[in-house]
Order: structure tokens, then sequence, then C-alpha cells
């Protein structure tokens, strides 16, 4: 049974997501700063932790002392949430269980902070696997993705957490919309990445079952903002999670931490596939990009998700939108009358990749803009139409157009 009812405001439900912040006891006061500056800005209806919330390894874990440890560690971070009495839930990362303090007694420390949201009908021999229900109309999954395989690769949902699964799934007369969070990749994340030859920039090396091999993200099946900075540290073998999501294709997303440098969304078969960056900084991550993730669920099925970086949001002035506009609406204008074969000639051709150029180094720079005009602005959601726009003359993105989170201030 669910301890605590989780309801639709509106029609709308906010999710944010928190990955990796594998705090130690000395709690940096920037991640701490990060967690309370985005709770105040997006008020989330719940947040999830995906894992790794303690470096469970460190030495400050280790014997009695580390138990404590990890004990105010959690309280640490959780603390701002009961502040603002904001519901959160949580599963475990491969780290989290390297601590003294065992997970099934963390899981009984989250359990006793008054804002914390579970279900005790759970797998057999499992804390952090459960099933949450928004108003009966929408199901977050939650999977403890465990930690490492006997074949030296990362570990993968059980047969066992799959069966739990469907048998919650089939309990519906229907099945609900879904979202799926865990900690650890499974291997379709390769698939939804591109291999490259070595040496192409921005290519990431990759390991393990895909040592020496290099991969970019795939700019058909990504957002201008999405990074990668370090392949899916997935496991060897495939348990056919992602199968059984698709059997009743009810599940619309997956959403992982685990590699803290990767921020990215991209479609497989239907479902997104997604990380979320890093948020802690007491452990490697992705520099002035550590934030957080923010879903929009929608009553009747169906989400929207985007991802804030510690400044919070892109912000474009008046001048950045027209020039938006202009380049990615009146120039594919002109490149479809002047250059019918879809190849610019001339002046055309010149102008056209002076834009491009201008546009990714003004979107760059416009990334410190945010410092200045901070949570005053709203955010606008601008699909362009982009027939043969980038340098090969193939369309940019799905369906000739380009996904823009354009801000306008306040």
């Amino acid at each position: 049974m669910q301890n605590r009812e989780l309801k639709f405001r509106n029609g709308n439900f906010k999710i944010m997501q928190i990955a990796d912040t594998q705090e130690i006891p000395a709690v940096s006061p920037d991640t701490i700063k990060l967690i309370c500056a985005a709770l105040d800005s997006e008020k989330p209806d719940l947040v999830v932790f995906t894992g790794d919330q303690i470096k469970g390894y460190s030495s400050f874990f280790l014997g009695e002392k580390g138990r404590k440890n990890a004990e105010n560690t959690i309280k640490a971070l959780i603390k701002p949430l009961e502040e603002r009495n904001i519901p959160f839930t949580m599963t475990f990362g491969n780290h989290d269980g390297e601590a003294a303090l065992r997970k099934n007694e963390q899981f009984e420390l989250y359990k006793q902070s008054p804002v914390f949201v579970y279900s005790d009908e759970i797998p057999e021999d499992e804390e952090a696997t459960f099933c949450l229900s928004i108003d009966n109309k929408f199901l977050i999954y939650l999977f403890d993705t465990h930690s490492k395989n006997a074949d030296g690769g990362y570990s993968n949902v059980t047969p066992s957490q799959l069966e739990w699964y469907r048998s919650v799934r089939d309990s519906y007369e229907k099945p609900l919309p879904s979202l799926v969070f865990q900690h650890i990749p499974t291997p379709e994340y390769y698939n939804v990445i591109k291999k490259v030859p070595r040496f192409t920039q921005k290519s990431v090396r990759a390991f393990g079952d895909h040592k020496n091999e290099f991969y970019t993200l795939d700019p058909y099946n990504c957002g201008l903002r999405d990074f990668m900075g370090e392949t899916p540290a997935a496991p060897f073998t495939n348990s056919g999670e992602i199968d059984a999501f698709l059997e009743k294709k009810e599940v619309e997303g997956l959403f992982v931490g685990h590699d803290h440098n990767n921020s990215f969304v991209a479609d497989y078969k239907g479902i997104r596939l997604g990380y979320t960056q890093g948020c802690g900084f007491n452990v490697y991550g992705p520099g002035y990009n550590r934030g957080f993730r923010i879903f929009d669920l929608d009553e009747n099925g169906g989400f929207e998700t985007l991802f804030e970086n510690e400044e919070f949001a892109y912000y474009f002035s008046t001048v950045f939108l027209f020039f938006v506009v202009f380049s990615f609406f009146f120039i594919p204008v002109f490149y479809v009358f002047d250059a019918p074969s879809g190849k610019p000639t001339g002046s055309i051709n010149i102008i056209v990749h002076l834009l491009h150029t201008l546009y990714h180094n003004m979107l760059g720079l416009s990334i410190n803009l945010c410092a200045f005009f901070g949570e005053n602005s709203v955010k606008i959601r601008l699909d362009i139409p982009c027939p043969r726009i980038n340098r090969q003359g193939v369309p940019f993105g799905k369906n000739g157009k380009i996904g823009l989170d354009i801000f306008r201030f306040l």
C-alpha cells in the first residue's frame, strides 16, 4: 500500500529527478544550494532521487562511525524537502550499498521522513523497487538496479523484478501510462547513440563490451541542449527489461543517472530513454552543467521533459529571438526558392553557413546570461519549420522541425 496519496493539480503533475548527489559527511554547500534553488524555482509535486545519494565506497562510511555518517549525510540531503514539505521518493544506485549502513537500514531511515513516499507492495528481497500511483491515472515505477554482475559488468533488473512489474501492470483493467526511474541504464542506450570513427569531433570512447568504440549523440534523435560526456556504463547482458515495457507499450519513458556527464533524451521504439546529469559537487560531474530534470505529466497520458543546469536555463534577448526566427524560418524559404536542388549556391551558401556559425556561438554565449536574469523569465516552446537547413542539405531534426527552448524576460 502507498503511504501517501499523489494527485494531479489542474490536470498536471510535476516531477523533479535528482541524480548522483554522491555526497560525503561534509556535504558540499553547492549541492544543497542547487537543490534548494531548484525546489524554489520549480516547486515540484514529487522529487525522485535515482540512486547514489551517498558515496558509499568512501572511508567516511566505513565502520560504526561510518554508519552514523551515512545517516547524517542522508538527512542533510532530504532536509531541504522536509523544510518545504515537498514529497520525495528514491531508489538505490550501485554505491549506496557499499556503506556500512546497509541498504535496508538506509531505506528505514528514509521512511522516517514525513515527506517520503513509498509503497510496501514490493518484490521479495527488495527495498527500493516499488510503484507509485498518481490518482490511479499514471504510474511511477522505481527499480533498484543493484551493483555488479559476476561478468564484471553492471547488474540488470532481475527476472523477479520484471515478474513483479508485469503483475502490477496487469492488475489494472487497462495499462496505465507510466514512467520508470532507475540508476543504471539498459544496453538499449547504445542503440540511441551513434557509433562513429575514432577522432570524430565530440566523440566519446567506450569501454567494457564496447571497448575501443567511439560514440556521439545522434543529431536526429536528441535535443539541441543534450550532451554526452561518457558512454553508457550499461550491463554486458540484456535482461529483457525494455522488451517487457514494449509488451503493452504503456511505459512512456525510462530515466536513469549513473553516468554523471550525460543529459539527453532519445526515442527507442516509442519509449524515451533519458539521462539526467549528476547533481553533487563532491564527485566528478559536468561542471556548470550539474543539474536536474523536470517532467510535466498530463493526467490523460504523455509528458514533457527538459533539464535545467546549475544556471537553471538558457536565456535569449529579444534581438537573439529575432535572429533565431530569421535564420531558421526565412533563410530556409530563400533556401528552397534559390536552390531547388536543395544545395545553396553563391551568396546564399555563405549566408546560411555564417548564420549557423553565429547561432551556435551565440547559443554557447547565452549560457552565461542567465546569471543576470535568474528566475525572472518565462519559458516558451518554439518549433520552427526547418527544411534542408544543415550543412549536408538534409533535415536537421525529425519531421523537418527543430525544437528550441526560448526564454522571454519578464
